[in-house]
């Protein structure tokens, strides 16, 4: 009897640290910088253009590219590139661009920005991202100003599997600052948005201050399924043992 009482009793700690041991994974935040000055919490632009990368848990950025068609050259040194690791199951990046895209009058920021995210373990998978304009200046006397981001997300083979939009219009007093895709799950994601913004008098000033965007991650159903099977079986084992006393 108080040898099957130390069976039960082993089989709820096994289970319940399993349980564990998930939660605890779930919760720790792993942030790793490759060629990058701050290591292991950010990266300039600059930095990651140049061939650095971050990983946050289980995600991959790297493969980054610009190209520059505003009136006035970028300084990526300027602009930061920080790891949103507090949710793990959508790590993200936020980017704090430090007035670097900034204009006045009719200048313009015309700025696209590509990379590559992808999955280092062979168990998760990528099924959507968001993108979300955080801070934005519009001068207290501006007649119009306008911030716009487009951004597409491409598979592994390059076909379009999503698309968002977000955008701040003073003249118009119109600010969609958020969007969000779904997509089928993906082990890899290429994303390229455009930044895009002016003003609409001369005395204009417009600036966006940050942005950022989250990529939604979930375990493969077989892993789902495998964790599911030994915790049942743990769980029915213990019951059985139970009945027997």
């Amino acid at each position: 009897m108080h040898y099957q009482k130390k069976i039960i009793e082993v089989r709820v700690q096994i289970f319940v640290m399993i349980l564990l041991s998930f939660v605890v994974t779930a919760l720790q935040a792993n942030v790793i910088t490759n060629g990058c000055a701050d290591t292991n919490v950010s990266c300039t632009l600059d930095e990651l253009v140049g061939g650095g990368s971050i990983v946050i848990d289980e995600q991959l950025f790297d493969g980054w590219f610009i190209n520059d068609f505003s009136t006035s050259a970028t300084n990526l040194g300027h602009i930061d590139v920080l790891a949103l690791a507090n949710d793990p199951l959508s790590p993200g990046l936020l980017f704090d661009t430090n007035s670097e895209f900034s204009v006045v009058g009719f200048d313009v920021i015309d700025f696209t920005l590509g990379f590559s995210v992808s999955t280092l373990n062979s168990s998760t998978r990528i099924t959507g991202n968001d993108l979300e304009i955080n801070g934005f200046t519009f001068g207290s006397g501006n007649i119009g100003g306008f911030i716009n981001i487009w951004e597409d997300v491409f598979d592994a083979n390059g076909a379009l599997i999503g698309e968002e939009y977000v955008e701040a219009d003073n003249l118009s007093s119109f600010f969609n600052l958020y969007d969000s895709a779904t997509f089928t799950s993906q082990s890899q994601v290429f994303v390229e948005k455009t930044i895009f913004l002016s003003g609409g008098d001369p005395l204009d000033t417009v600036s966006l201050d940050s942005f950022s965007q989250r990529f939604v991650q979930v375990p493969e159903p077989s892993a789902f399924w495998l964790m599911m099977i030994g915790l049942t079986v743990v769980f029915v084992s213990s019951g059985k043992t139970r009945n027997m006393l």
